[in-house]
């Protein structure tokens, strides 16, 4: 990889600036120690976009997206840095998508395609946090689909975001995982509520262990703790979701 070239093509600045992520082929620079083997979607029994031919084409090309069902997006740390120094003040984005995904960044939608895609961050400041939006675009059943997350991207971090079958045992696995982390009252509470309140299409668990803010005396779990803020921005909106939730969760068990 040039790294000349890349630092062009990358400037600091605002937080905003700093959420914008550039392009990259995919290299072996950008690859952690254990390689490909780190990725999510090469461990064994991986299940992740599996649509024939004539169904991951959209029928109508022109149609606006709806809320995905058969699969849906996982964003996953690798728990490593990345590996050189000129690394260590930029966070590293792999995307293991559907050929002609669609994939936008802070609401931007880049031109890339192909199975695997690799992004980098301009400088990020070694000591502060940056919410990250993610937006991908997919086909299921010949129509097209969306799901978009927002979670904590950090200097030096590798990113893996990619899709998983909805309804496959190794998503339930994960999602139980993570609920598992939760003390035992929490995890009742989550397991009630079942769905992030802000990211409505979000499974609590589905993006490592949800987060956790207290709305007027009332627990509301969230699929990640970026979604804090607008639900502690919108309290009374936030607590009917949350009520509606569980009450649709109630009437299901």
């Amino acid at each position: 990889m040039n790294h000349s070239r890349i630092s062009k093509l990358l400037t600091a600045g605002s937080a905003l600036a700093a959420l914008l992520w550039a392009a990259q082929p995919v290299s072996a620079q950008s690859m952690p120690s254990g390689g490909s083997k780190m990725w999510p979607w090469n461990v064994m029994g991986y299940q992740g976009y599996r649509e024939p031919a004539h169904a991951a084409t959209p029928k109508d090309p022109s149609a606006a997206p709806v809320a995905a069902k058969k699969y849906q997006v996982a964003v996953m740390t690798v728990p490593q840095q990345t590996p050189d120094e000129f690394y260590a003040n930029r966070a590293l984005l792999m995307a293991h998508l559907p050929e002609n995904g669609q994939v936008w960044f802070q609401g931007k939608e880049t031109a890339t395609k192909g199975t695997m895609r690799e992004f980098m961050s301009p400088p990020l400041a070694a000591d502060k946090d940056y919410t990250y939006s993610v937006r991908v675009d997919w086909v299921e059943d010949g129509q097209k689909v969306t799901q978009t997350h927002e979670f904590n991207v950090k200097a030096g971090a590798i990113h893996c975001v990619y899709l998983v079958d909805a309804n496959s045992t190794e998503a339930e696995v994960f999602i139980e995982e993570n609920l598992k982390k939760l003390s035992p009252e929490d995890r009742k509470l989550a397991e009630a509520q079942r769905f992030c309140p802000i990211q409505e299409n979000n499974r609590l668990g589905v993006m490592g262990v949800p987060g956790k803010v207290m709305i007027k005396g009332e627990a509301v779990f969230l699929c990640c703790q970026p979604c804090a803020r607008k639900a502690l921005n919108n309290p009374e909106e936030t607590l009917a979701k949350v009520k509606a939730l569980r009450a649709k969760n109630g009437e299901k068990q």
